[in-house]
């Protein structure tokens, strides 16, 4: 809370807050103060990421010219959500 008081942008990792309370806390702060705050759902630390980090770097894939990557989940597709439901992280409370 300290840093969307300073007039900083935030990035946050998933779960936003403990409680529901401390989220909505943090969103009120961020439209008060007119910054970006947004959650991050990060796969650095998928293992199915790990390992391919690891046979990149020991060069057991050959030369890579592109590369494409599917996400599979145990959660409906989202392919019929409508459009701003995945651009909203992109955009800001001022927008």
């Amino acid at each position: 809370m300290d840093v969307i008081a300073q007039g900083a942008n935030v990035l946050v990792e998933k779960p936003i807050a403990a409680t529901e309370e401390d989220a909505q806390a943090m969103i009120e702060a961020a439209r008060a103060r007119g910054v970006v705050l947004t959650v991050g759902h990060i796969e650095c630390f998928n293992p199915a990421v790990v390992e391919l980090r690891r046979r990149l770097d020991a060069g057991e894939l050959g030369q890579i010219y592109q590369a494409r990557a599917c996400r599979l989940s145990p959660f409906p597709s989202r392919s019929r959500m409508p459009v701003w439901c995945w651009i909203w992280p992109r955009m800001t409370w001022t927008s």
